[in-house]
């Protein structure tokens, strides 16, 4: 599940930093006192890879530590357990896999309070952090609700970040996730539904990206990942501005070639993907 959130925020930051010469002469029209000014995009950069970062940092307090998640049934949260047992459960598993966090249990029972210092590394999830995290737990009706407050939090070294997230999981195969958070004068958000049923994943939901006045909301509809493929097979993603709306979608030849359909206005063009580990396979 990792390397989905991985490679959705790459591909959100695809679309969202697409650098087309009528994108910009709009920008420049429209936007004159807060104009892209050749920072942009290293921001929208930084802003995507602290996203996916967060992603991968909310799934690994909440997982069996694994390289080779195919999908979320290696959760150690459980419906069957009481909102104390849940949160046992993370305390053990942070302090278990790294070495330089001080990890204590809030006097509720269900809040686990870790501060990471000196860009502690978490191997298991390959990244290093630096920063305060609140994580607690709700378990109710068969349903865990992990919420995250993130205080001052790096990432990698990437620009601090203040916000919150929160994962939920019925334990039938459906999985939410919502993230806000603000770094420097970006402000981030994601929210979405996952569905998983026999090895096939399905994802809708929204996120945006702000910054003073530039706005990007986009929106992913359907999208459909099948366990152990490289990439979506189905479903399309799209990005609105106000200026210059594009979508990208996504065919059942997408998992081999890392091809995909990117359309502005009513132009059509073939785009390459990400490539990350050793994907796409025809690569």
């Amino acid at each position: 599940m990792k390397k989905m959130f991985f490679i959705l925020f790459s591909i959100l930051f695809v679309i969202s930093c697409d650098n087309s010469s009528d994108s910009n002469n709009v920008n420049n029209t429209n936007n004159q006192n807060n104009s892209p000014d050749g920072s942009e995009g290293a921001i929208a950069d930084s802003s995507y890879n602290t996203a996916l970062k967060t992603a991968a940092v909310m799934n690994a307090f909440v997982s069996v530590p694994s390289d080779s998640k195919t999908s979320i049934d290696d959760l150690i949260i459980s419906g069957g357990m009481t909102s104390e047992e849940n949160a046992q459960a993370i305390l053990n598993a942070i302090s278990a896999n790294s070495q330089c966090v001080d990890v204590t249990m809030g006097e509720d029972n269900i809040t686990v309070e870790a501060d990471f210092t000196g860009s502690c590394p978490v191997e298991y999830a390959g990244v290093n952090l630096e920063g305060s995290v609140s994580v607690s737990v709700v378990s109710e009706g068969g349903t865990v609700t992990v919420t995250f407050e993130f205080i001052d939090f790096s990432i990698d070294g990437l620009p601090e970040l203040n916000g919150s997230g929160e994962i939920s999981w019925d334990g039938n195969g459906n999985y939410e996730l919502t993230i806000d958070l603000i770094v420097g004068a970006t402000s981030l958000s994601f929210q979405g539904a996952l569905v998983v049923d026999q090895g096939s994943i399905y994802l809708s939901g929204s996120a945006s990206y702000s910054k003073n006045t530039i706005v990007y909301e986009l929106i992913i509809t359907e999208l459909v990942w099948e366990a152990g493929d490289c990439y979506p097979s189905g479903g399309e993603i799209s990005i609105e501005n106000g200026l210059l709306d594009k979508s990208i979608t996504f065919t059942e030849n997408t998992p081999q070639t890392g091809e995909a359909e990117i359309t502005v206005r009513n132009t059509t063009d073939v785009i390459v993907l990400p490539a990350w580990g050793s994907c796409p396979p025809e690569k």
